[in-house]
């Protein structure tokens, strides 16, 4: 993603960090635009053995803690923050996962409301023309016929939208190994779409405002004079 913003936009990014995973009680999420969450079925994780060392702590929570949903509240609140909530499916058609996550979203922003994200949303528009949300990588588990909801939903402070919930696991898309190749692709639609994602949460909220942002190769160019200036003329006469 961060090699496709380079060489598509004006956006210059890279990975040099330090650190891993934010947590949401660490004060170094309210210094981020747009944050990123996904998960598995808690079923799922359990029956296959996907934790431990090898992915995590091995402690599976339900539930946030009254300090990470502080911290997510006013992250998204209160500083004007972005998330994008991406369901990694791994073949779960109870999506268990995205009722876990709407379920704690209803515990932190209980005045706020998940709504469908119309397709003509600024977000779908804002630097790629798109006519609304791109196939996921969730055409491994069910194949390409058409998803049952061509749309996705987010949740809105006032008129900025704070949280996209993605039910088509696009972090998989942008970089996955196919089966039975064993080959790397990506989905450039989904790229489109998580450049239109990071636009929207560069120009919106009060962590990271570049509204008034002008691309360099956007300026007007002022054309410089190719003769010497000439006596003003007043009432015809010089």
């Amino acid at each position: 993603m961060t090699q496709w913003l380079n060489e598509r936009t004006e956006i210059k990014t890279d990975m040099n960090v330090e650190g891993g995973a934010v947590k949401l009680n660490d004060a170094n999420l309210f210094k981020t635009p747009l944050a990123f969450m996904t998960g598995h079925d808690p079923g799922l994780v359990r029956s296959r053995k996907m934790y431990g060392w090898k992915y995590g702590t091995g402690r599976i929570d339900g539930r946030l803690s009254e300090s990470e949903a502080a911290g997510m509240r006013r992250y998204l609140v209160e500083r004007g923050g972005f998330l994008v909530f991406d369901d990694c499916g791994v073949n779960a058609p109870m999506q268990a996962m995205v009722r876990l996550f709407l379920s704690q979203m209803r515990y932190v922003m209980p005045e706020y409301h998940v709504e469908r994200i119309s397709n003509n949303h600024e977000v779908y528009n804002n630097f790629y023309a798109m006519a609304g949300p791109p196939v996921g990588f969730d055409i491994f588990w069910w194949g390409t016929r058409p998803p049952k909801r061509n749309f996705l939903e987010g949740i809105s402070v006032g008129e900025k939208l704070a949280v996209i919930v993605v039910r088509r696991d696009y972090m998989c898309a942008m970089e996955t190994v196919s089966y039975p190749t064993r080959s790397v692709h990506y989905s450039p639609g989904v790229y489109r779409f998580m450049t239109n994602v990071v636009m929207y949460a560069l120009t919106h909220g009060s962590i990271s405002d570049y509204s008034g942002y002008v691309p360099e190769s956007a300026l007007i160019q002022t054309e410089l004079p190719t003769r010497p200036p000439t006596a003003a003329e007043v009432d015809g006469f010089e």
